[in-house]
């Protein structure tokens, strides 16, 4: 027979799955108890969890007093946010600061001529370097710099020409040396021009007049303090205005490449070797210009001054026993001296590794007084020790011309002098009759030199050094007979960096931050290597630490003196990789030029931060080609291609530096190929005016972004547009932020307070219970909160003693409502003991520790995390609170919602129990009806069978 396939039987007619299903559904009464409870259990989870999250906002409220501070916190607000958007820190000063904008900041951009196609037409085949401004050998000078840092009075001068035409050239938003000589040259009135000679202002009369040319004020004192004030015949040059003294930073020293320490350290440190030869009774004088640190402290940090370094000098020359000896700033503010009034033999000369006596202009030997090179800084050009990637001018220092009319002359240059020093020599030295014979300038983009024959005749022009020691190789002019009489000098490599240069400046705006690289040899060897700012000072610091890392590599300044270079020094062979430098934290390898991988193994396994591009073009490559090689060259001058829609050359490249102001300044050597290059926009710096109208007497300020982060203590500045008329910033309290921070606090406890009353009330209009009624947990929660929120603060004396006093109230319903009314009158009255009352928070010293032995020389830090505080606010005790509520571990309603969940899962443990037993049952009764259905069908044939007998 076949199985029973429907609740009715084939034979009965009997329904037994009705039946089985009303005798299990009395047996399953208790399982509908229990799912009962289960659903009773699972309502009180989700009450809990309710509480739970709101007890975690007024958490996050509270600890807004400890993480956010809103008592300390300032607000700035701008008179004209078009112009100026503000904010304030904690440590701003409240006030209110006046600025006029008088220009944003601008990027560089450069548009080409013309060309018919972009993706067709060679552009022509060569090569185009693209090359930093620093780079320029007659960098801008910063009025700032000059009077050994002082800088200028800026305001208003009057001229005066020979014919007496007067022009007032108003000086009042010049920033730089070239913004003084733009203005006097192109005054449009008096005929006077105006030149940088030696570090002074040269001013010539042009209107051939019978009077003198006059410099006097208009207002203030400008004039004098540019040392042109006065009257001359033809020309007034003024005094000079680039010098070092006492006070001077080493730092700016050498075009700012500053001075090179030795990598050693401890007691017998030292820097320069100065050696005293006095009628054959030889010192020996090491002078340490680092740390001072005998043993184990330092007593002296390294020096910074020029003034500190001749201390330590003379200090060391006493504590050999020297005297009648000293080292001074020679009287032409230019270098250094030492002076031996006994007449010994002074050499100078370098330790094992730095080049500090070179920097300090002390490297060499002479009898008496050794007279430096010179250190200071020119105006306006490049020292003859910058150039070469640092390395300076090499030879003898003799040049030999001869002129296109075979005359010829010699001049033996002071290489350590400021390359328009130099050139001066050299145009001295032409004369003959009167007049020069030749003219030293510089190329149109400012990285080498143009020597021009004056004379003529068809000799051409040649230039050449001593063999072997050639000073016109060196400055890169050396040349034989070059028909035009013009000599094209190659690339100078002005050195922009140096071992001394502060790592501050190697970055727009001077902020390189802090940050970690891996660095991974040719080996595989990975080490990393982090800057800190407060550790990390100068660029040897950074070299000494790379170079420090035990790898197979050396850090050094590149031989363009524009960055840092790494190269491989693993021992040749198989298996050699590629170096490899990337960031871990921060952008320290990005800003530095060196993120990256070296482009092959061997002499190529190197990487270089230099900031000058290279550009290879081959005879077919296009336009588009061009762009495509100066975006793929990584450095900060992009290209795009301009369609002007028009003419037969619609299509012009343009060229633009991804970095603003002058620190994105470029120069392109395109000199191979036409380009047509025109300037847009030639990248300025934002300017910005702050303290009143009168420009002349503010403070002008310059940014290379339009964000001004330092020019008021904890306060940001926003440029968002100019202004004719000042725009004032005023800093004060952010009263606005404190209220809503102490209104959130109160909203985030009547949110915990709504719920656990919605969760544990009882609706009499319908008759409904809340989960949570009479539930301990939930009711101990609200008991301690309004405990806590009427309580006093611990351990804190003041006025105020509870938030009742300083506004907060407990209304109808149990919720708290906030006066700003009256928290601003107690605010006014005692700020002091309102932010002590709310936010006061100092931790006992001996929290988290206890004693081991009775001696109490032995302590154990307690591992509980827990803290105990000495004073503690009403926010600090309300966060407190909610800690302990909310611990994932033993939070009072963490432990809570374990219990839930425990009786939740014993409940289901239960069904499922009887699930079981009902389940077996059903199969019992099934079997039961199973075996009567067979009995029946039996019975039926056997009365079937008996009827068939009966017939």
């Amino acid at each position: 027979m076949g199985t029973i396939t429907s609740g009715v039987g084939i034979f009965s007619g009997i329904d037994s799955g009705s039946i089985i299903s009303q005798l299990l559904a009395i047996d399953a009464q208790p399982k509908t108890i229990i799912q009962q409870r289960v659903a009773q259990l699972q309502s009180q989870t989700a009450a809990i969890l309710g509480i739970n999250s709101r007890l975690s906002a007024l958490r996050t409220a509270v600890e807004k007093f400890r993480t956010a501070n809103p008592f300390d916190n300032n607000a700035a607000t701008s008179s004209d946010d078009k112009v100026i958007g503000a904010s304030a820190s904690v440590t701003a000063a409240a006030g209110t600061y006046s600025f006029l904008v008088d220009r944003l900041v601008s990027s560089q951009q450069l548009l080409s001529r013309g060309f018919a196609d972009k993706t067709s037409t060679a552009v022509g085949a060569g090569t185009i370097s693209l090359v930093s401004a620093k780079s320029r050998l007659d960098g801008d000078t910063a009025l700032a710099d000059l009077n050994d840092g002082a800088g200028i009075n800026r305001g208003k001068i009057v001229l005066t020409d020979s014919a007496g035409s007067s022009a007032t050239i108003d000086l009042s938003k010049a920033a730089y040396v070239s913004d003084v000589l733009d203005a006097i040259n192109n005054n449009g009135n008096a005929k006077v021009t105006a030149k940088v000679v030696d570090d002074k202002l040269v001013l010539t009369d042009g209107a051939a007049g019978v009077g003198q040319l006059r410099v006097a004020e208009s207002s203030g004192t400008t004039a004098a303090s540019l040392g042109i004030l006065g009257q001359g015949t033809g020309t007034i040059t003024g005094s000079s205005l680039r010098s070092i003294s006492s006070n001077t930073l080493l730092a700016s020293l050498n075009d700012g490449r500053g001075i090179n320490l030795s990598n050693s350290s401890g007691p017998g440190r030292s820097d320069v070797t100065l050696k005293v030869d006095r009628g054959g009774s030889v010192t020996l004088v090491n002078v340490n210009l680092g740390e001072v640190k005998p043993a184990d402290t330092v007593l002296e940090g390294p020096v910074s001054t020029l003034g500190g370094a001749l201390k330590r000098i003379n200090d060391a020359f006493a504590a050999k026993g020297l005297t009648g000896i000293a080292a001074s700033i020679d009287s032409d503010g230019k270098r250094l001296k030492i002076v031996d009034s006994l007449g010994g033999t002074i050499t100078g000369s370098e330790v094992a590794s730095g080049t500090a006596a070179r920097d300090l202009g002390l490297l060499g030997s002479a009898t008496g007084t050794l007279t430096g090179t010179r250190i200071a800084s020119g105006i306006n050009s490049a020292l003859g020790s910058s150039l070469n990637g640092g390395t300076g001018i090499s030879g003898d220092g003799n040049i030999d011309f001869i002129l296109g009319d075979l005359s010829s002359f010699s001049v033996t240059i002071d290489k350590g002098a400021t390359l328009s020093e130099i050139a001066a020599q050299i145009e001295t030295a032409s004369i003959s009759g009167g007049q020069k014979r030749v003219s030293v300038g510089l190329s149109e983009n400012g990285l080498g030199l143009v020597v021009k024959d004056l004379v003529g005749g068809g000799g051409g022009l040649t230039i050449g050094g001593t063999p072997g020691a050639d000073t016109a190789a060196s400055l890169g002019i050396s040349a034989g007979a070059v028909a035009s009489g013009i000599v094209n000098g190659s690339d100078l490599g002005r050195a922009v960096i140096g071992t001394g240069t502060l790592l501050t400046t190697l970055v727009p705006g001077g902020t390189l931050s802090a940050g970690t690289m891996r660095i991974t040899d040719a080996t595989g060897a990975v080490a990393t290597v982090s800057y800190d700012p407060t550790i990390n000072k100068s660029v040897g610091d950074l070299i000494a630490q790379i170079n420090s890392s035990n790898l197979a590599i050396k850090a050094s300044i590149n031989s363009t003196g524009d960055g840092i270079l790494i190269t491989d020094t693993a021992a040749s062979g198989t298996g050699l990789s590629k170096i490899k430098i990337e960031d871990t934290k921060g952008t320290l390898a990005k800003d530095l030029s060196i993120a990256g991988t070296a482009s092959g193994t061997g002499a190529d396994n190197k990487i270089d931060g230099t900031s000058r591009k290279k550009i290879t073009l081959t005879a077919t490559d296009t336009l588009q080609s061009l762009v495509d090689k100066i975006n793929a060259s990584g450095g900060s001058v992009k290209a795009a291609i301009v369609q002007t829609g028009s003419g037969a050359t619609p299509y012009q490249l343009s060229l633009f530096s991804s970095t603003s102001g002058r620190d994105g300044r470029f120069v392109v050597d395109s000199s191979a190929l036409d380009l047509g290059l025109k300037t847009l926009d030639a990248g300025e710096n934002a300017r910005v005016f702050y303290g009143g109208t009168d420009l002349a007497k503010s403070v002008l300020l310059t940014s290379s972004s339009n964000t001004l982060d330092n020019v008021v203590s904890g306060v940001k500045i926003d440029l968002k547009g100019t202004s004719t008329s000042l725009v004032n910033v005023s800093v004060q309290r952010d009263s606005a932020g404190l209220e809503k921070a102490l209104g959130d606090m109160a909203d985030a406890f009547n949110s915990v307070v709504t719920s656990i009353n919605s969760q544990s009330g009882y609706d009499t209009d319908t008759k409904k219970a809340g989960p949570l009624l009479g539930d301990a947990t939930a009711l101990n929660v609200r008991s301690q909160l309004f405990s806590l929120i009427q309580s006093s603060p611990q351990g804190v004396s003041g006025k105020y003693q509870s938030l009742a006093q300083v506004g907060f109230k407990i209304g109808t319903g149990g919720t708290v409502t906030f006066d700003k009314d009256a928290f601003r009158a107690a605010m006014a009255e005692d700020p002091a003991s309102v932010k002590a009352l709310v936010s006061a928070r100092v931790v006992d010293p001996n929290s988290g520790t206890s004693t081991v032995n009775g001696n109490d020389n032995i302590t154990v830090k307690d591992t509980s995390g827990k803290l105990t505080f000495t004073q503690l606010g009403l926010a600090g005790k309300l966060e407190e609170f909610t800690k302990s509520m909310l611990d994932s571990i033993s939070g009072t309603l963490t432990l809570r919602k374990k219990t839930l969940d425990e009786q939740v899962t014993a409940q289901n443990t239960r069904i499922a129990a009887i699930d079981r037993q009902l389940a077996a049952k059903r199969t019992v009764l099934q079997a039961q009806f199973l075996r009567m259905e067979q009995a029946i069908g039996q019975l039926q044939q056997q009365q079937t069978a008996l009827s068939g007998l009966n017939k």
